[in-house]
Formats: C-alpha cells, structure tokens, sequence
C-alpha cells in the first residue's frame, strides 16, 4: 500500500509541476496565439537563416554583404524598439501585431516572388530586411504586453515559460527545416514556408478579440522614450542583456 500512495504523490507532483510550466495552454485563446506566436517565431528564424544562404551560395556576396545585412536587420530593430514599446501602450496591441504580421507576409511574398522568379539582387535581400527589422523593432514590445491580456494571473508564470520554450525550440529546430528546405526546394521555397508562418499569425490575432484597454495618450512620447533610455543606462545589467540579444 505504502508503494501506491508514493507513486500517487509522484503523479500529483509531477501534474503540479506541468500545470506550472503549461497550465496557460489550457486558455483556449492563448494556446490558439502561442501556436500562432510559434509559427511567426519559426518564420523569423528560417528566414534569417535563408537570406544569408540566398546572398553568398545564388548571388555570390561577400562576407562584407552578409555583415551589412546582419546590420540591416539588427539596427532598425533595436531602434524602433524603443517607439514599440510607448506605441504599445499607447494603442491597441492587437491591431498592432496585426499590422505587423501583414507587413512582414507583404515583404516576404515579396522577397519569396523576386526569388522564385531569379529578379532578387543583394540590394534587394538587404533592404527587404531592413524593412522587416522596423517591423520586428514594434513586434518585440507589443507581444510581450499583449500575452497577459489573454490569460489568468495565476498562469502568468507559464506562459512566461513558454514563450522562453518557443523561442529556443525554434532557434534550435528552424536551421535544421530550413537545410531541408533550400536542398530539395531552393530558398524561394523557405521565403514562401515564411508567409505561411505569418500568414498564420495573422489569422490568429483576427480571430482573436481581445483588444488592449485604452490608456492616457496625452503623454509625451519623446518623454516616455528619454526617461526609458535614462533607465535601461542606469541598470549596466539591461545594457549587457540588450547587448547579448543582438
């Protein structure tokens, strides 16, 4: 009897400890945007990886090409991000990622239909990804404080995890789709895979019709920007963080 009742302690303790990391998949609406979240996130990454695979191995860049993209994406992302997150609560969260997610299906279709189609030049790659790193610099800000909107609080830490879970899933699982991807379809095939995923994110967040309360626009955003920066200089722990994200 003794052996029963450990091995029943056992199973209750381990679905205390899955109902921590993914009681907030049991909210319908957040499993519906994780998975959406999933497939955008996944998109990120291939795509990251299928531009710098399109300038050297189809058009013949240098390492100086690959370098100026990688600072094509990075720069505008980090700055935009300080607007994404006034703009965030400024505004509603959910047309945003709306916006956002239209946006970057726009620019790889555009990118998916210049390669399928042997008209994409280094110019071309560059700029697209610049544009896609002023999307991504809004993208940021407004998922982090769209989530809690969709869950209970006791489900906060889950969904915390779980956003670390997809992140990490993809940055280690997306290289190796995409290997498959450009050897059996070529990258216009991975840019194409890309507007599924935000296509799919899109679908999502329409679906979905939990908006952001409103808040006091009367603010000035410039303001809000400068006491941001003021605080991210006084805590060197943030300055190594952003620096290690990008």
């Amino acid at each position: 009897m003794i052996p029963k009742r450990e091995n029943a302690q056992e199973i209750a303790s381990l679905r205390a400890r899955l109902a921590t990391k993914f009681g907030a998949l049991s909210n319908p609406k957040y499993r519906r945007y994780w998975f959406g979240s999933l497939a955008s996130v996944g998109a990120i990454q291939i795509v990251t990886m299928a531009q710098g695979w399109l300038i050297v191995d189809k058009l013949g860049g240098s390492e100086l090409d690959i370098g100026v993209l990688g600072g094509a994406t990075a720069v505008p992302t980090i700055l935009i991000s300080l607007f994404g997150g006034v703009l965030a609560d400024r505004f509603d969260r959910r047309k945003l990622i709306i916006g956002v997610s239209a946006a970057s299906t726009a620019l790889l279709m555009l990118l998916a239909i210049l390669d399928a189609t042997d008209s994409v030049m280094i110019w071309h790659v560059v700029v697209i990804a610049a544009m896609q790193g002023l999307v991504m610099g809004f993208d940021g800000p407004v998922r982090s404080s769209y989530f809690p909107l969709l869950i209970e609080r006791k489900h906060m830490t889950s969904a915390v995890v779980l956003g670390t879970v997809m992140w990490q899933f993809s940055r280690l699982v997306t290289p190796v789709i995409g290997g498959f991807i450009i050897r059996y379809g070529g990258t216009e095939s991975v840019f194409f895979v890309g507007v599924l995923g935000w296509a799919s994110m899109l679908l999502v967040m329409i679906s979905l019709n939990i908006s952001s309360p409103p808040s006091d626009k009367a603010r000035n955003v410039i303001s809000d920007i400068v006491e941001g920066i003021r605080f991210i200089r006084s805590r060197h722990d943030f300055v190594l963080l952003i620096g290690l994200t990008y």
